[in-house]
C-alpha cells in the first residue's frame, strides 16, 4: 500500500518542477499525489494554483471548491483560505483578500501560538493595505499585531513598519526599521528570511532613483528565495511578481537584455502573471514596439478587470496604457 509520505514526496517533486518552470510535469506530480491520499487537500490546491498560472480562473476556483470539500481540520481549512488569498490577490481584488485573511485567522488560532498567528495575519494585511494606498488601515493592522507580539519577537514586525514608511515616503525611517528587522533575523540565525530585507532595501533604492543598487538588492532577494530550504513555501509564489519588479528596474537602469532574460524566466514559471505582462509592455515600449506593448498591458488589464480601483499595480498599468496610446 502507498503511504501518505509518498503523497508528500510527489507534492515536493511538483513544487521543484513548478519552480523550475516545468509546469506540465508539476501538474502530473500533483495529480499523482492527489491519487495517493483519501483527502487530498494540499495537492488539489497545488493544482488550483497551477491552473491560475495557466490563466484558468474557473478551473482554479473549481479545484479550490473540491479541496474545501476535503478539508476537515483547522490546518486544512487555513490552507484552503491561503489558496483563495493567492487567487484573489492575483486578480487584484485586495479588499476580498483582506476578508479572507481575517477568515483564515479563526483556523490558525487553533493550530498556532498567538504570536505566530499575529505575524501570519497582520503582516500580510499591512502589505495589502499599503498596496491599496491605505496607510491608515495598514497602521491599524500593525498596531493590532504589536498588542499581541511581545519583545523581542515584535522586531519581526519591523518589515511591516518599513512597508508603511516607504509608502509614506519616509525612507530614512524605513531604513531604521529594516535595521531592527535584520537584528532579529541575525539573532535567531534565520537566513531564509533575509530575502525580506533585500526586497525592502531594493524598494528604497528604487524610490531614490538608484536603480543599479535596486537591481542588485532585488536580484539577491530572488536568489535567496530560489536557494531557500523552504521548498514549496509561500515565498516561492512571490518569485514571478518579483521578477516583474526586477525587470522593470533593469529597464529603468537601461539594461534591456537582462530585463528580457529575467522576464523569460518569470514567464516559464507563471505564463499569465499580470505583473510580468506589464513589465513586458514596459520592455516593448523601451524597445520601440508600442503596438506589442499595448497588447501586453491589455492582457494584464483583462486579468485585472475586476481589480480594486485603488490597487497600485492596476493604477500603474492603466497609466502605462495611456502613455502607450499617446504614442500611437
Amino acid at each position: 500500500d502507498e503511504k501518505p509520505e509518498d503523497g508528500d514526496a510527489q507534492v515536493n517533486l511538483g513544487d521543484l518542477l513548478r519552480d523550475s518552470g516545468e509546469l506540465d510535469a508539476a501538474e502530473e506530480a500533483y495529480l499523482q499525489a492527489s491519487m495517493l491520499e483519501s483527502q487530498p487537500v494540499l495537492p488539489t490546491l497545488k493544482l488550483a494554483l497551477l491552473a491560475i498560472r495557466n490563466g484558468n480562473e474557473r478551473e482554479a476556483r473549481d479545484l479550490i471548491e473540491q479541496a474545501e470539500g476535503f478539508a476537515s481540520t483547522p490546518q486544512d481549512k487555513a490552507v484552503v483560505r491561503g489558496a483563495v488569498i493567492f487567487v484573489e490577490g492575483r486578480l487584484g481584488r485586495l479588499r476580498t483578500v483582506a476578508e479572507q485573511i481575517y477568515a483564515q485567522e479563526e483556523f490558525l488560532q487553533q493550530t498556532m501560538p498567538p504570536f505566530q498567528v499575529a505575524l501570519a495575519i497582520y503582516a500580510p494585511l499591512v502589505r495589502i493595505y499599503t498596496e491599496l494606498g491605505d496607510t491608515e488601515s495598514a497602521r491599524s493592522a500593525l498596531e493590532e499585531a504589536l498588542l499581541i507580539v511581545q519583545p523581542p519577537l515584535d522586531q519581526f514586525l519591523a518589515f511591516s513598519e518599513a512597508d508603511i514608511l516607504i509608502e509614506e515616503g519616509d525612507l530614512e525611517g524605513a531604513l531604521a526599521a529594516l535595521e531592527q528587522g535584520m537584528a532579529i533575523i541575525e539573532q535567531f540565525k534565520l537566513e531564509e528570511l533575509k530575502f525580506q530585507a533585500d526586497l525592502y532595501y531594493g524598494l528604497i533604492a528604487r524610490k531614490r532613483g538608484d536603480y543599479a543598487t535596486a537591481v542588485t538588492r532585488l536580484e539577491s532577494g530572488v536568489d535567496r528565495i530560489e536557494r531557500s530550504v523552504l521548498v514549496g513555501s509561500d515565498a516561492s509564489l512571490l518569485v514571478p511578481p518579483l521578477r516583474a519588479l526586477l525587470a522593470w528596474t533593469q529597464i529603468q537602469d537601461g539594461d534591456l537584455d537582462s530585463a528580457e532574460r529575467n522576464l523569460d524566466k518569470g514567464f516559464e514559471q507563471d505564463p499569465s502573471d499580470p505583473t510580468l505582462w506589464v513589465s513586458k509592455a514596459r520592455l516593448q515600449m523601451a524597445s520601440g514596439m508600442p503596438q506589442l506593448a499595448l497588447a501586453s498591458v491589455n492582457y494584464a488589464l483583462a486579468i485585472w478587470q475586476n481589480a480594486d480601483p485603488e490597487y497600485s499595480e492596476y493604477i500603474r498599468a492603466n497609466e502605462l496604457r495611456a502613455e502607450i496610446e499617446a504614442t500611437l
